[in-house]
């Protein structure tokens, strides 16, 4: 495994501390790469914390605009269910053409 993996992204995250919204596009990486374990701990690290005025949860409101350009992951919903936030009807469409519902 390289040790060198997303270091750029950490070095921005450390130099812009306040920058948090970093971490909502690492964890989305994270996901997309099968790399569950580390998403989900970037998700969750800054439960409760505030973003330009918004609630982090609201990090799943980026889980809408990937579904609409294709790009949907079944940790999507567990996200949204862990965080405490609603799908949107757009996210239930995607679960129920997966389902056949």
């Amino acid at each position: 495994m390289n040790s060198r993996r997303g270091s750029p992204l950490r070095s921005a995250r450390g130099l812009a501390t306040e920058l948090i919204w970093i971490d909502g596009n690492r964890a989305h990486a994270l996901m997309f790469l099968q790399r569950a374990r580390e998403a989900r701990a970037v998700y969750l690290v800054h439960k409760g914390k505030s973003l330009w005025g918004k609630r982090w949860e609201e990090v799943a409101d980026n889980f809408d605009k990937l579904r609409k350009v294709g790009l949907a992951h079944p940790m999507m919903a567990e996200m949204e269910r862990t965080l405490g936030v609603t799908p949107s009807p757009a996210a239930k469409q995607v679960a129920g053409r997966r389902t056949g519902r």
